[in-house]
């Protein structure tokens, strides 16, 4: 399905959170982040390193509004990227991203969000997906409606629809809408289990990859899963929470092939393939929030989109985080995170991906003020390419100045 939210559609949903922000006592937040750093791998790539200086200047602004019912928020900021050598990635990037929560009643509630992206930066995803995206520029519109409902003092149902439509205009890469729909079960189990709540996750998603060159292959994949778990609280400090389960996914694909209309003579068409995969899906975290030390430690699997390829990989996620404070104003803070993204005798796209991809990261903030914060950071990043038997690493530092000031209207 291709333009179900249109650009109108989707500043029409930020409108009703926009709308919901002009009331009285009224957040606005104007702010301003300024960032310099040097990357010794642009392209995050195993034969052709190129170094290079970066400068980013963003502005923003967010409106928020809580109320005894209402909760919203409207979100804009304006990523300016300049490179010294590299002109042909300087970029004026977009963001908008705005929410709408409502209370209905003590056992209804319901929200509404939408958002907008234009971006162009090689390596704008590599935290969320381990994989390098390209230079090509994205249109990402994103809309969903989700609602909770208290069945009885014991038991709650979570019901949230999402969609997401990555567009780009260069050749070479594959435009990608993306639809799920969730139902989540949670059921208060005190009177086994102190502080436990279990859970039940049904799924249901629909991929479809529209290519922007006709020898790549068109997709349509449709997967279905259901979870069991629990959110188990150990003590006022420390939290654990664990889901596993099962996936079933179809995927009907098209390929170009030679079609004989004479003797000697040729034309090109497209023919339908059908595959099906089943495999395990899970998330856990575990987490820690004392008051001047943090941490959290997660896990993840499912399928999920390669990112402008043509299909979807089976991605598996570890992630650490901790954070310490050392003065009243001075955090330490290390991240590190390990990504797997395979799909192996192209189950799930004709693009067959076997990469894995680390990075560690430590980084000092101090906040100078409650407006005010000063970051410096490190990362290592290092993405193995066990198909072609190849390796990138990538140094990256920055120097990072954070300023924003909330005013009540």
């Amino acid at each position: 399905m291709r333009r179900l939210f249109k650009p109108g559609w989707v500043l029409f949903l930020l409108g009703l959170s926009f709308q919901g922000a002009l009331a009285d006592e009224t957040q606005v937040t104007p702010s301003i982040a300024v960032q310099g750093e040097y990357n010794d791998n642009i392209f995050f790539d195993s034969t052709n390193e190129i170094a290079d200086y970066r400068f980013n200047i963003t502005p923003g602004m967010t409106l928020t509004r809580r109320t005894e019912r209402t909760d919203s928020s409207l979100r804009v900021s304006f990523p300016i990227n300049r490179y010294a050598d590299l002109d042909e990635l300087n970029a004026v990037d977009q963001i908008y991203s705005g929410g709408l929560r409502y209370q209905w009643s003590p056992r209804i509630a319901t929200s509404i969000q939408a958002g907008y992206i234009r971006d162009s930066q090689p390596d704008r995803d590599l935290l969320e997906t381990g994989l390098v995206l390209g230079t090509g520029t994205r249109h990402r519109l994103s809309a969903g409606l989700s609602g909770d409902y208290v069945l009885s003092e014991l038991t709650t149902a979570g019901l949230s629809y999402a969609y997401s439509e990555d567009e780009f205009k260069e050749p070479g890469y594959t435009d990608t809408d993306y639809q799920t729909l969730n139902l989540v079960l949670t059921i208060n189990m005190e009177w086994t289990f102190a502080n436990t709540y279990g859970r039940i996750t049904l799924s249901g998603s629909r991929y479809e990859f529209t290519p922007s060159t006709f020898d790549s292959p068109r997709n349509n994949v449709k997967n279905a899963s259901v979870m069991v778990g629990a959110v188990r609280g150990l003590t006022d400090l420390y939290s654990l929470s664990a889901d596993i389960g099962v996936r079933y996914t179809r995927r009907e694909y098209e390929v170009p092939r030679l079609e004989a209309v004479a003797p000697g003579l040729f034309r090109i068409v497209s023919g339908k393939l059908k595959d099906e995969d089943v495999g395990g899906v899970g998330r856990a975290a575990f987490s820690y929030q004392g008051e001047s030390l943090k941490a959290s430690l997660s896990a993840y699997q499912d399928i999920a989109a390669s990112g402008g390829s043509a299909g979807l990989v089976q991605r598996t996620v570890f992630a650490f985080d901790v954070s310490k404070r050392f003065m009243d104003k001075l955090w330490g803070h290390f991240a590190a995170s390990y990504y797997l993204n395979t799909s192996k005798g192209r189950e799930l796209s004709l693009q067959e991906i076997d990469e894995e991809t680390w990075f560690l990261t430590p980084y000092l903030r101090y906040e100078y003020s409650r407006d005010l914060r000063f970051e410096a950071s490190y990362s290592f990043g290092k993405i193995n390419d066990r198909i072609d038997n190849t390796d990138a690493q990538r140094n990256l530092f920055f120097l990072r100045v954070v300023y924003y000031h909330p005013m009540l209207k």
